[in-house]
C-alpha cells in the first residue's frame, strides 16, 4: 500500500511513500506493478556522478542505450534531492535519440559541465522553469525537428523584471531550435544581448518585454549576423530604457543578414516615455553591412533617437517598411543615409509618423546623402508635426515615387533651416527621375515650404502633379530652384501660401493646368505664379489663378526673349470699379513674333454679365497689330471696340483688360487663348 502526494505533473505524483513495497532507485518494475508509472518510462538516479556514462546501470546514458533507437520511451527526471534543484550532471557528451522524450519534474535539471554538449533529438516535456544549467561552454543542442520551440526560462531566465537573462536567452538562441519564445513578463538584459547566427524565429507572447537594464555602450539588444539567411521576428517588444545622451543603444540590428521579416515590433524608451520634446537616444532598428530582403511590418517605435536607420556604409537591397506608427523621435523617423554605401528597391508604405524632430532637424523620412540610392517608393504615409522635412530626398537619389501621402504641419523648424513637407535638395550629387504625385500637404503658420526643389547640383526629370498644397504659412507652396531642368508642374492645387503659390525658377519644363488662389481673410498669397530669368524653355498654359493679393503672373527680373509657351490662360477673381477698366494683366506669352487669332472672354461669376472678343493679330517683337473680328456682350461687361484699349504688350507678354459700364464688379473670370503661330528664340 502506498501514500501518494504531489502536484500531479503529467499524472505522475511528485512524492511516493511505500508502506509495504520497496522501490529501488533507477528501476521501474515495482512502480509499474503499482500502476504508478506506465511501461516505457525510465527513472535515472540523479546522484550518479556523470549521466553521460553507464555508471551503475542507473544513468541517463544507460537508459538511452538500453532503450535503443526504435522503441518510444520516456526518461522521467524527478526532483527528489531534497535541495532547491535536483541536478542530473553530465561530464561527458551524450545524445538523446529521437524516440526518447525527456520529462522534467519542476526542479529537475540537466547540469552540463563546461566543454560538454548534450544533444537532444527527441522531445522535451517541461514547464516554464529552469531545466538546463550550463557551466562555461557547456551547451544543450537540439537536433533537427526535436523541439519546435524553446523558452529562455529553460536556461534560467525569468520575466520578473529583476533577473539577469542575457546568458539564458543566448543559450536558447544557440540551442538549434527553430523558434525561441518569450512567454510573459519583463526580461532584463545588459550589454549586447542576443546574437543570432542561425536561421531561427523569435517570438514574444502575452505582452512579454525585453528590457535593457544598464547602458555602458551603444549596445545591440538583438543582432542578426550575415550568416542568417532566413528569419522571422514576431511581435518583438524591446525597451531601450536609456535616459542619457552618451550612447545610442539599438533595439534590433540587421548586420548583413537577408530574408528577415519583423512583424509588429514595439521598440521604445521607458526612461523618457511620452516626454515632449523628446530627449531619448538610440535606434529602434539598425541596418548594417550588406542586407537584403528585409520586411518591417506594422512597427510601433517611439521615444527614442531614430526609428529605423541605416549605417552610412551599408549596401542594402529590397527593404520594405509598411504600416504602423513612428512617433516622438529626437531625430528622424526613418533614415536611409548612405554617404559611402548604397540602397536600392526601398518601399515605405502606410506608416504614420508624428512628433518627429523635437525642435531638432528631424525628418519623417530622409534618404540619400551622397551615396547611391535608387528605386524608392513612398506611398500612403501620413506625416504630422515633423520639424524639418516630412520627406527629404538628398544627393544621389534617382527613380523616386512620392505618391498619395498626407503631410500636416511639416517643415516648421524655427532654427533658420529650410523645412518642407517634401524636399528634394542637392549639394554634392544630383537627384533625377522623381515623381511627386497625388499628395495632400496642409501647412502650419511656421511651415516654410510645401514642396521644395533646391540645392546647387543640377537634377532633371521631376514631375510634380495632382498635389494639393494648402496653408503654407511661412513661405511658398511649390518652389523649384534654378539648377533644375525638365520640371513638370501640372494639375496641382495651391492655395493660401505666404508669398507665391508656385515659384518656378527651373530651366525647362511645364506649368500646366494648375489652380493657384487665396480664399483667406486676410490674404497672404501674393501671386499665384512667379517665374524669373533662369528659365530657358517652359510651357505655361491652362492655369487658373485668382483671389491672390496681386493679379496674374509675377515676372521676376525676366528679360526677353525666352522659350516660353503660354497659349491659353485663365485668371479668376478679376475686378473693375464702376464705369472703369479693369487692371491690365499678363495672360499669354507671344514669343519673339507671332500671328493668328486672340479669343478673350470675361464672365461675372455672380451675375449674368459677360463679354467675348475675337481679334486677328500680328506681333513682330516690337509692335502688336490687332484687328477686331467681333465682340459680343451681355450686361455691363465689354471689351473695348478699340483694340488698343483691350490688348497691349508687356515685353513679350500679351496683356488684357475689360470695361465695366455699371457699378463696382468683382469675381470676374478672364480667359484668353491664342491660336496661330508663335516663334520663340
Amino acid at each position: 500500500m502506498a501514500n501518494i502526494s504531489g502536484d500531479g505533473l503529467h499524472g505522475i505524483p511528485k512524492n511516493i511513500t511505500f508502506n509495504s513495497v520497496t522501490a529501488t532507485a533507477g528501476t521501474f518494475t515495482t512502480l509499474t506493478a503499482l500502476g504508478l508509472i506506465v511501461p516505457g518510462t525510465y527513472l535515472p538516479d540523479y546522484s550518479a556522478a556523470d549521466q553521460g556514462v553507464t555508471g551503475s546501470s542507473n544513468t541517463i546514458k544507460y537508459y538511452v542505450d538500453t532503450i535503443g533507437s526504435t522503441n518510444k520511451a520516456t526518461i522521467y527526471l524527478r526532483h527528489n534531492s531534497g535541495s532547491a534543484n535536483t541536478d542530473y550532471t553530465f561530464s561527458t557528451n551524450e545524445t538523446i535519440t529521437s524516440n526518447i522524450t525527456l520529462r522534467f519534474e519542476p526542479g529537475a535539471r540537466l547540469a552540463i559541465a563546461t566543454g560538454i554538449t548534450v544533444t537532444i533529438n527527441g522531445g522535451v516535456d517541461a514547464r516554464l522553469n529552469q531545466i538546463f544549467s550550463c557551466t562555461g561552454t557547456g551547451a544543450i543542442s537540439f537536433g533537427s525537428g526535436a523541439a519546435k520551440e524553446v523558452y529562455p526560462e529553460w536556461w534560467g531566465a525569468m520575466g520578473d523584471n529583476s533577473t539577469a537573462c542575457a546568458s539564458a536567452i543566448n543559450a536558447a538562441v544557440d540551442s538549434g531550435s527553430p523558434r525561441v519564445v518569450f512567454c510573459d513578463g519583463t526580461y532584463l538584459t545588459t550589454g549586447n544581448t542576443i546574437t543570432v547566427a542561425a536561421n531561427i524565429d523569435i517570438e514574444w507572447r502575452n505582452g512579454a518585454v525585453l528590457k535593457l537594464s544598464a547602458v555602458s555602450a551603444s549596445h545591440q539588444i538583438i543582432a542578426f549576423s550575415s550568416t542568417v539567411t532566413k528569419s522571422r521576428i514576431i511581435n518583438p517588444c524591446i525597451d531601450i530604457n536609456y535616459s542619457g545622451s552618451t550612447y545610442s543603444p539599438q533595439g534590433i540590428v540587421i548586420n548583413g543578414a537577408s530574408n528577415i521579416i519583423i512583424d509588429n515590433p514595439c521598440i521604445y524608451n521607458s526612461a523618457v516615455e511620452r516626454a515632449w520634446p523628446n530627449t531619448g537616444y538610440g535606434y529602434g532598428i539598425y541596418l548594417l553591412s550588406t542586407y537584403r530582403n528585409i520586411a518591417i511590418n506594422n512597427p510601433h517605435i517611439y521615444d527614442i533617437g531614430y526609428g529605423i536607420i541605416t549605417e552610412p556604409s551599408s549596401a542594402g537591397e529590397k527593404l520594405r517598411i509598411s504600416g504602423g506608427t513612428i512617433e516622438h523621435m529626437l531625430g528622424d523617423g526613418i533614415e536611409i543615409s548612405v554617404p559611402t554605401g548604397s540602397a536600392t528597391q526601398i518601399a515605405v508604405d502606410g506608416v504614420l509618423m508624428y512628433n518627429i524632430g523635437s525642435n531638432n532637424t528631424g525628418r519623417g523620412l530622409g534618404v540619400g546623402a551622397d551615396g547611391s540610392v535608387t528605386d524608392l517608393v513612398v506611398t500612403n504615409n501620413k506625416f504630422y508635426n515633423v520639424d524639418q522635412h516630412g520627406v527629404h530626398i538628398e544627393n544621389g537619389v534617382s527613380r523616386v515615387i512620392i505618391s498619395s501621402n498626407t503631410f500636416s504641419a511639416c517643415g516648421t523648424l524655427a532654427e533658420g533651416t529650410t523645412g518642407a513637407a517634401i524636399s528634394v535638395a542637392t549639394s554634392t550629387g544630383s537627384s533625377n527621375n522623381v515623381k511627386i504625385n497625388d499628395n495632400l500637404v496642409i501647412g502650419d503658420t511656421d511651415s516654410d515650404y510645401g514642396i521644395y526643389l533646391g540645392g546647387s547640383v543640377a537634377g532633371e526629370d521631376i514631375s510634380i502633379a495632382n498635389n494639393t498644397v494648402s496653408g503654407i504659412g511661412n513661405g511658398v507652396g511649390i518652389r523649384v530652384g534654378s539648377v533644375w531642368s525638365k520640371v513638370f508642374i501640372n494639375n496641382n492645387l495651391v492655395k493660401n501660401s505666404n508669398g507665391y503659390g508656385i515659384a518656378y525658377y527651373a530651366k525647362s519644363g511645364t506649368i500646366v493646368n494648375n489652380i493657384c488662389f487665396d480664399d483667406q481673410t486676410p490674404k497672404t498669397q501674393t501671386y499665384g505664379l512667379t517665374i524669373n530669368n533662369d528659365l530657358l524653355s517652359v510651357t505655361i498654359k491652362d492655369n487658373h489663378i485668382y483671389g491672390n493679393l496681386n493679379k496674374g503672373i509675377y515676372l521676376d527680373s525676366l528679360t526677353f526673349p525666352h522659350f516660353i509657351s503660354n497659349q491659353k490662360e485663365r485668371l479668376i477673381d478679376q475686378s473693375a470699379s464702376a464705369t472703369a477698366y479693369s487692371d491690365w494683366v499678363d495672360m499669354v506669352y507671344l514669343g519673339t513674333r507671332a500671328y493668328g487669332a486672340i479669343t478673350c472672354r470675361a464672365d461675372s461669376v455672380t451675375g449674368p454679365m459677360w463679354s467675348m472678343g475675337i481679334w486677328s493679330f500680328t506681333w513682330d517683337g516690337t509692335t502688336l497689330t490687332p484687328t477686331q473680328i467681333g465682340i459680343n456682350s451681355s450686361g455691363n461687361l465689354a471689351f473695348s471696340g478699340t483694340p488698343a484699349n483691350a490688348l497691349q504688350m508687356n515685353g513679350n507678354w500679351l496683356q488684357v483688360r475689360f470695361y465695366n459700364a455699371g457699378g463696382d464688379v468683382a469675381n470676374v473670370r478672364l480667359d484668353c487663348e491664342v491660336s496661330g503661330s508663335l516663334v520663340f528664340k
